[in-house]
């Protein structure tokens, strides 16, 4: 079965983390994105340990 990935935005804080976890939670590998990396990599870390999931990270662009 294939790997069910979800892209979420703004996943340093708020909303934004509340969606990547409740995903997580479903099983989904996520691509997390935000400004703020070392919050980013904090809850892919988080992840990870807690879901076994994939949780990779990048960094959204400033404008």
């Amino acid at each position: 079965m294939a790997a069910k990935w979800t892209l979420i935005t703004g996943a340093s804080e708020g909303l934004g983390v509340e969606f990547a976890r409740l995903a997580a939670a479903e099983g989904r590998d996520l691509i997390l994105v935000a400004r703020q990396e070392a919050k980013t990599e904090a809850l892919a870390e988080e992840l990870r340990a807690r879901h076994r999931i994939a949780a990779a990270r990048s960094r959204g662009r400033d404008r």
